[in-house]
């Protein structure tokens, strides 16, 4: 799906599911990396977090929370957010790097270039 409409189409979908099954963290999570993809990243938060609200575990979610902060230079959620994810998930390495990056650019002031990547199941 590399084409603007696709993701809308793909945004409908999930929506349309989550008016099947609103208790899926999984949709909320499939949304969620969907309308990063498209840019709408404050809504994208949203999501990620009734995903986490539902299924506390979802690691990639938390890792993906992070990359979003990060890229807004929020880095003490950021860095929340991806210790988190390690906690969960200790064996997923780029959350390590990310942390890493996060506390560096907390520490002087400076951020990494923007660099959004949605990490899916």
């Amino acid at each position: 799906m590399a084409k603007k409409g696709e993701y809308e189409k793909a945004i409908y979908s999930y929506r349309k599911a989550l008016d099947i099954d609103s208790s899926s963290a999984e949709i909320y999570q499939s949304l969620g990396d969907t309308l990063v993809k498209t840019g709408e990243l404050d809504e994208a938060v949203i999501v990620y977090h009734k995903a986490i609200e539902l299924q506390p575990s979802l690691w990639e979610v938390h890792h993906n929370l992070g990359d979003i902060w990060h890229g807004q230079e929020r880095l003490d959620e950021a860095v929340a957010a991806y210790r988190l994810a390690i906690k969960l998930n200790p064996d997923f390495s780029w959350s390590h790097n990310n942390l890493g990056d996060s506390l560096l650019s907390r520490r002087n002031g400076r951020r990494r270039p923007k660099r959004i990547e949605v990490r899916s199941s």
